[in-house]
């Protein structure tokens, strides 16, 4: 089946890496796909009606300009169209249902496709612009001549960021999904550089690594996601050597994300999320709906399952995202909202400030990063 996905936006690339995903599976109809953008010249639907759209349908990839797409297509004498977000959700949910690994092989965050290696680096520096401080606390650099795993790699931007301001003795990508790992291979060898990868089965999330052979892990954005959250503890335990590290970000749950967006910002746009419990809207806006695990955690009960598990260390701090720091100044208009709970509004209500405008709650950011640093005992 062939597709022209209009337009070749945000949700356009994500129904892209779906259809990647559903043409990899045995047995699956094999999907292609072009991309229509009428902000580009080159590929814009008026360009390729005069070529030709030749044999295809074309699929409206747009949640926020969908009716305005589609309006567009009717113009054009266009009346067959797909509905991109009915396809990606029934898609989704029925990949979701089958397990974490499936799941973020069809929802791969930052699996862009690179040309070169100077746009694979100015993709991994634009993320690090997107979140406050994140590198203040999970940083890349220093890791000269250390066997570094890099926990939950993904298509590979912590590993890219790893390569360009360290020299590690090992560096090691793990990861559940396949066709993550595939393109990490692609972006890493894009820069001229060497990795090793390994493939993690979801049902027992044992690390293909000899015992106490590890310096470091970085794990930023994962954990939060696992099925399994002590199987995956025991085994950083088991690979770390001894006053070995872990560097990990997790969704922390004091943050504007969780007690505006989710509680208010996001239900009032959205009505069928209205009456939804906060943590539930919150799952939805982070890692989709139809995530199969997603949660955020207090700090003193994610530092209590660490040291459960035979670690030692805290939070370094918090890193907010600028989507939180754009939503900030609606805050008033929820605390004046009496549907809004009172733990909300008792979070909103006493926000300090520091002298660059950034928010905090009892003594931490309150921005959606939560940023760890544990050693093995």
């Amino acid at each position: 089946m062939h597709y022209y996905i209009y337009p070749k936006g945000a949700f356009g690339q994500e129904i892209a890496t779906l259809l990647d995903y559903l043409s990899s599976l045995e047995g699956e109809v094999k999907y292609s796909y072009e991309f229509i953008d009428d902000f580009d010249p080159s590929i814009s639907l008026e360009l390729l009606l005069a070529r030709g759209l030749g044999n295809g349908e074309i699929m409206v990839a747009s949640e926020k300009f969908f009716h305005q797409l589609v309006n567009n297509l009717l113009l054009h004498g266009i009346k067959d169209y797909v509905n991109g977000i009915e396809f990606h959700d029934k898609k989704m949910k029925e990949i979701a249902s089958k397990g974490v690994a499936g799941y973020w092989s069809a929802h791969m965050i930052a699996s862009n496709n690179f040309e070169t290696a100077e746009e694979s680096l100015k993709f991994f520096e634009h993320c690090n612009d997107l979140y406050v401080d994140y590198r203040k606390y999970i940083s890349v650099s220093g890791l000269d001549g250390k066997v570094v795993l890099d926990y939950g790699c993904g298509p590979g931007n912590e590993m890219t960021g790893i390569l360009t301001h360290s020299t590690p003795k090992r560096l090691i990508g793990a990861d559940v999904s396949a066709p993550a790992i595939e393109r990490a291979k692609k972006r890493i060898a894009l820069h001229g550089k060497t990795a090793e990868f390994l493939l993690i089965d979801e049902k027992t999330n044992r690390i293909d690594l000899e015992d106490n052979s590890v310096d470091y892990i970085n794990c930023p954005g994962v954990l939060m996601n696992v099925s399994d959250l002590d199987a995956v503890l025991k085994e950083f335990y088991r690979v770390l050597k001894p006053k070995g590290r872990a560097s990990i970000m997790v969704y922390h749950y004091d943050s504007i994300w969780l007690h505006l967006y989710a509680a208010y910002i996001f239900p009032m746009e959205n009505p069928k999320y209205r009456g939804m419990r906060a943590l539930d809207v919150y799952k939805y806006t982070t890692d989709g709906e139809h995530c199969p695990v997603s949660t955020c955690f207090k700090t003193d009960d994610f530092v209590a399952t660490m040291e459960r598990h035979g670690f030692k260390g805290g939070l370094q701090g918090v890193a907010i995202s600028v989507d939180e720091l754009m939503w900030l100044p609606r805050r008033f208009e929820a605390i004046k909202d009496r549907n809004l709970d009172k733990e909300h509004r008792e979070f909103l209500s006493n926000l300090t400030f520091d002298n660059r405008g950034i928010p905090y709650y009892r003594g931490h950011v309150a921005g959606n990063d939560g940023c760890y640093l544990f050693e093995k005992l």
